[in-house]
């Protein structure tokens, strides 16, 4: 079989699993070898296939130096970190090109111990205060854009403008390093940080696709939400496309104020379109009976 022309770049980490088989089956990899790669680049985290392919089963060490002779594999820096004394912890990433963009680890609770001490307090238990559960698994906040062309008033990243769309490859590489960083793993992500990820919706659909295929990082599809300030035509892709299933967030409207308000009262139109759809109702449900209130703190509705 002849060999790909290695005028073509293979950038492997802007790839989910579908795309990644298509891609190296001209180099003779087959269905399962593809898996094993996938998983050695997107849960091992690999910087080579000359690394991967000692324990990447049926991939010759020729075909791994053929792949590489094609491959390119950039990668972000960390600048900045940051640890709040609640666990939280903030990363300022670095991306090709200088543009930067943060993300934060989220810690959370054994969920059998959360539960425990609600329980407590149901009882009225109270005496022991505020407690601070000990962190069982993290989830992450990613960002999906460098700056936001949105604007929103409360959102600070609205200051710097629309700079670009993170590539696909970007918003894993943030993933990667956090999890390469925790000492516990990584169960849950959120596209809340900068930009407007619905605006970046096949880079952040395909990173969701990523996340939680089994072979890669192995995070639930319920467990990884998209936020959005309400992009319609976007919003109605997503329900038309059964193949994706993961949360969908309104913005809740008290947040939207002023230059917010349109990308509202857009996501409030949506619970007016047929209803009969689940997944609609469901986003329906987080979006009714919210009120808006305007600089001069009267109330309106969207």
């Amino acid at each position: 079989m002849a060999e790909p022309s290695e005028s073509v770049p293979l950038h492997l980490r802007d790839l989910d699993a579908i795309e990644m088989a298509a891609a190296l089956a001209p180099f003779g990899v087959t269905l399962d070898v593809s898996r094993r790669v996938f998983a050695a680049v997107h849960r091992d985290g690999v910087s080579s296939m000359v690394e991967a392919q000692p324990r990447v089963r049926g991939l010759s060490a020729a075909t791994a130096r053929a792949i590489d002779r094609q491959a390119i594999w950039p990668t972000i820096e960390i600048v900045d970190k940051r640890q709040s004394a609640d666990g939280f912890v903030k990363y300022l990433f670095r991306l090709p090109g200088g543009a930067e963009i943060e993300a934060v680890r989220i810690p959370l609770p054994d969920p059998d111990v959360a539960r425990a001490m609600r329980a407590k307090r149901a009882e009225n238990e109270n005496s022991l205060g505020l407690v601070a559960l000990p962190t069982a698994k993290y989830t992450v906040c990613l960002s999906s854009q460098a700056g936001c062309a949105l604007a929103c008033d409360f959102c600070e990243t609205g200051r710097l403008g629309g700079i670009r769309n993170l590539d696909t490859w970007e918003i894993v590489a943030q993933l990667r390093h956090i999890a390469a960083d925790a000492e516990l793993p990584i169960r849950g992500a959120v596209f809340m940080g900068m930009g407007e990820p619905l605006l970046n919706y096949a880079n952040v659909t395909r990173a969701g696709r990523i996340f939680s295929n089994p072979a890669g990082p192995a995070i639930a599809a319920k467990a990884i939400s998209i936020s959005t300030a309400g992009v319609v035509p976007l919003i109605h892709r997503y329900i038309r496309e059964p193949a994706i299933s993961f949360g969908v967030l309104a913005r809740r409207a008290e947040q939207f104020r002023t230059r917010g308000l349109d990308a509202h009262r857009k996501t409030m139109a949506v619970a007016r379109v047929d209803s009969r759809d689940s997944r609609l109702r469901r986003l329906q449900s987080t979006t009714r009976d919210h009120r808006v209130r305007d600089d001069r703190g009267r109330q309106r509705v969207p």
